[in-house]
């Protein structure tokens, strides 16, 4: 090359020099690209490079879920590395201390003002949004952490560039923060014949809106039936037909035929007719279709009170739940009129119906008899998947005390909207679909708690 050159007799002013000239610098000359930007998956203790791709991000799961398959998709926190190297000049020159700039870029729809640890950042959950690394003497930058938000629905790319002002480069993402969930159903066989279905396929529909994704897993294990299950035996009975397929990360629908539980009360009527009917309607305990609900029966013309045959007290009306008492005295011993009336005491056992029970995680049990018993089977299918949802939102932690809606029933926390499925009272007006306010909840909510609440073994009688 020489060590110089001549001018050209037809350059202008404002004419460049030649490349390599004595004179000029080459503008190509040690110049920088960056090369690759990639996702680091670890898997067994084994580190591997995969190409950065759009995805849900299920920030509640780690490798204890599925330990004997890679799971990129599962966690909060995703690592990537980027590659530099030399686009012209010497390249056998070492990259060390060259520098890239990392980028975080929330999307447009984000939850603003999130604070503390539900914040996503990088190098850390505390917000930061750009950053740089150096590279090492082979272009590579250490590992960039990308901590997730903690709030369902946020999506998040993260960029990789040369300029010292974030612009350009190479991006991977948007990766949008899901939480997941399973669920097992087991369906109690119905006294005659079949199954107590519940319509489960509906279940999931309910938490979409709070990005929490739900998927079936696990056998029907079909219980024998069982008329009614008191609340003192839940916590005994639903365990041992859990799979636990996807311990712990997995919640149990079990469905029941009733649950309801017994109290000793006292009635006390006055028998004006020959046959007297109670007017109000009682829900008494007549379950497995014993006569247990009537346990002492006495009148009282005047003289004292003297036992009453049981035989003429029963219970009628159309529902199959709630009944009235009738006393028949046709046959005597007295004859009660208007003018001179007959006082009746009855020992009874009362019955106090539930719909669901959520108290004993991760089992949520579904008494289904109940809505069999008093409604339409399509409303009934409707009110048990309303059931699924509710119990399975208080296995989550619904409704917590610090909740605009909260309050305490005292049968556990629930939200005061009554068009919420977690509305405390299964009424026609309660929807199958969370209030806006407890979706805020759950999107913010943090379901690595399910990790240690959900944890349970394989039931005696799973499948």
């Amino acid at each position: 090359m020489p060590k110089s050159a001549p001018s050209s007799p037809s350059a202008g002013p404002d004419a460049a020099a030649p490349c390599d000239s004595a004179t000029t610098t080459c503008p190509l000359q040690d110049q920088l690209r960056l090369v690759e930007l990639v996702e680091v998956v670890t898997h067994k203790g084994t580190k591997s490079n995969a190409a950065g791709a759009a995805r849900k991000q299920y920030i509640n799961l780690d490798a204890t879920v599925d330990a004997e398959n890679q799971h990129p998709e599962h966690g909060r926190v995703l690592r990537f590395k980027a590659r530099v190297e030399w686009a012209s000049g010497d390249k056998s020159k070492a990259l060390s201390g060259q520098t890239v700039y990392w980028s975080l870029t929330p999307g447009g729809a984000n939850k603003a003002g999130l604070t503390g640890s539900q914040r996503a950042g990088l190098g850390a959950a505390d917000g930061t949004l750009k950053t740089s690394i150096s590279c090492d003497a082979q272009g590579w930058t250490a590992e960039m952490a990308l901590y997730l938000s903690q709030y369902g629905g946020d999506s998040f790319t993260i960029g990789a560039t040369l300029a010292s002002n974030h612009t350009g480069g190479l991006t991977a993402g948007a990766y949008m923060v899901w939480r997941k969930l399973w669920y097992e159903i087991d369906q109690m066989k119905k006294r005659g014949g079949g199954l107590l279905t519940m319509d489960h396929t509906k279940l999931p529909a309910a938490y979409t809106p709070c990005f929490i994704e739900l998927e079936k897993q696990g056998k029907d294990n079909e219980p024998e039936n069982r008329w009614n299950l008191l609340t003192t035996e839940l916590g005994a009975y639903a365990p041992d037909y859990f799979g636990a397929e996807r311990s712990p990360f997995q919640s149990h629908e079990i469905g029941i035929d009733h649950q309801a539980d017994k109290a000793d009360a006292e009635i006390e009527v006055n028998v004006t007719a020959a046959t007297f009917t109670r007017g109000t309607a009682d829900s008494f305990y007549v379950y497995g279709g014993s006569d247990t609900w009537l346990k002492t029966a006495e009148y009282d013309d005047g003289s004292g009170y003297k036992p009453l045959d049981k035989g003429q007290v029963s219970l009628v009306g159309a529902s199959n739940v709630y009944k009235n008492i009738k006393v028949d005295f046709s046959a005597g011993p007295v004859a009660p009129t208007p003018a001179k009336p007959v006082k009746v005491k009855l020992g009874v056992i009362k019955s106090k119906e539930w719909s669901g029970d959520g108290a004993n995680t991760p089992h949520a049990v579904i008494a289904m008899g109940y809505w069999y018993d008093t409604e339409t089977a399509d409303e009934a299918k409707k009110r048990t998947v309303g059931t699924m949802a509710h119990e399975l939102g208080h296995l989550v932690g619904m409704v917590p005390a610090a909740q605009s809606t909260h309050v305490d029933t005292g049968t556990g926390q629930h939200c005061s909207d009554s068009t919420c499925v977690m509305f405390f009272t299964n009424t026609t007006t309660r929807l199958n679909s969370f209030c806006a306010v407890c979706v805020e909840t759950l999107r913010a909510a943090d379901l690595t708690v399910c990790k240690a609440a959900f944890t349970k073994s394989k039931g005696a009688k799973a499948a």
